[in-house]
């Protein structure tokens, strides 16, 4: 799994980038029924599922997703399809 404080950074980052307070933007993403954690979580499963449409080997897909550990990748995509990143790359093929 990703470090603790690594989300924390990349949502200070974001803050930063839109010239608002990670407070701020807490705020704003609650008014449209959002967070900060499931918009990361849905790039990551889209990014996921495109790299393994593509081929692109489990271990490589589970660190360009940013995952520390394959497994970590793995137990997150059951989450996301109720199924193996495996079996998930190939009905993506």
């Amino acid at each position: 799994m990703t470090l603790p404080h690594r989300g924390r950074l990349l949502r200070k980052l974001v803050a930063k980038q839109l010239a608002m307070s990670e407070r701020t933007l807490a705020r704003r993403l609650a008014e449209e029924g959002a967070t900060f954690e499931r918009i990361c979580e849905r790039v990551r499963f889209d990014l996921a599922v495109e790299l393994l449409s593509q081929g692109q080997p489990v271990t490589m897909v589970a660190i360009d997703c940013g995952y520390a550990e394959v497994s970590a990748f793995c137990h997150a995509m059951a989450r996301w399809t109720g199924t193996s990143a495996r079996k998930a790359m190939r009905r993506a093929a």
